[in-house]
């Protein structure tokens, strides 16, 4: 006798897929802190975290061309900050671990390094978006930390496009073998370490390796890119990258990714950063950059350039486009600028499209 055809298995509501995967996710991020009290005590917690593409806007010195308004730095930007604290983490976690004296762990063979600097070799040294080892050095010299710390850096720097897509990749590879490294020291831990009071402790996993990945001089990279190859090709190698970065992030239950964007980003209305979904995203700042935009037409105007950076109308609408695919790319989106009048630097979310830290903002 034939069996029953079988029943349809009950369909699973996506919402609860979504909970679960959101659970599941929470409990492996790791979190950053700036060390900036009052930052870090009002931004949302997780917004320094792992698995997500976080993009940073420093316009803190957009009005150090005014000298009625200028602003006097005394403090190290808020992601050199976020560095420094993390190296002292470092730090700090090194001095407590006390090595076995019967160690028989074979030589490190991986990178070490808990920073990775992905930065344009053409960036000028005064930009806002650029940190390199001397600026590390001298916050790490100012926080009373050692300069060997800086050993924890690994600085790649690039020239051209397909230099950045090299370095992402490096650094992807380096990041997958020391996971690969670390899964095989912890199947091969011993079970137990006696204590030196004669007790002993269940060995637990190796812990975690947190890692910073700082992609800087991304903004003027595509311009010159887009100049010579047009948007078409630029948006493809940027959709590449994009998806590189993102794969990276999901990937990587350690790693936070910061994309530092020139102020310039700021200069195009969200009308030309894609649809109306974008649109409303990032129309949070439309007022702000109206400032910025306004700024920066005087600004040209006495220096006798015209539009971006010197961008045609047709190449700024070219460039436009490009940052619409940029923007698309972007997790979080942060703003750091100064209110000239309190001499102060407020930082504040812009945009939140994996969490509702959108409009959460903070002064130092």
């Amino acid at each position: 006798m034939p069996s029953p055809p079988a029943s349809p298995a009950r369909p699973i509501l996506a919402s609860t897929l979504l909970s679960s995967e959101k659970n599941r996710f929470s409990k492996t991020q790791h979190q950053w802190k700036t060390g900036i009290q009052s930052l870090d005590n009002v931004l949302p917690p997780n917004l320094w975290a792992s698995g997500k593409v976080i993009g940073v806007i420093d316009d803190s010195d957009s009005y150090n061309d005014d000298i009625s308004l200028r602003v006097e730095k005394q403090k190290p930007p808020v992601i050199t900050q976020l560095i420094i604290t993390h190296l002292a983490s470092i730090h700090k976690f090194s001095a407590n671990i006390l090595p076995s004296p019967d160690s028989s762990s074979p030589p490190e063979t991986v990178s070490t390094a808990t920073v990775f600097l992905i930065t344009s070799a053409t960036t000028p040294t005064g930009s806002s978006s650029a940190i390199s080892p001397t600026t590390l050095a001298t916050a790490l010299e100012s926080a009373s930390l050692p300069p060997s710390l800086l050993d924890s850096v690994s600085l790649l720097q690039y020239f051209d496009f397909p230099g950045l897509a090299d370095a992402v990749a490096e650094v992807s590879a380096t990041l997958f073998q020391r996971q690969h490294h670390d899964q095989a020291q912890n199947r091969h831990q011993q079970p137990q370490h006696p204590r030196p009071d004669g007790t002993s402790d269940q060995s637990q996993p190796q812990p975690a390796n947190p890692s910073i990945l700082i992609l800087g001089g991304l903004t003027q990279t595509l311009t010159t890119l887009t100049r010579s190859h047009g948007p078409t090709a630029t948006n493809a190698l940027l959709a590449s990258l994009l998806r590189s970065l993102t794969h990276l992030s999901r990937t990587q239950p350690d790693l936070l990714i910061m994309l530092l964007l020139e102020e310039e980003f700021l200069d195009f209305p969200p009308s030309s950063h894609g649809g109306s979904g974008a649109t409303e995203e990032l129309s949070a700042f439309s007022s702000y950059s109206e400032q910025r935009r306004e700024r920066r037409r005087l600004r040209d105007r006495e220096q006798g350039q015209g539009g971006f950076g010197g961008l045609t109308a047709k190449s700024g609408s070219a460039l436009a486009s490009v940052m619409a695919v940029l923007a698309s790319g972007i997790d979080v989106l942060v703003l750091v600028h100064t209110l000239p009048e309190e001499k102060r630097d407020v930082v504040e979310v812009l945009l939140d499209r994996v969490g509702d830290g959108t409009g959460r903002w903070g002064v130092r």
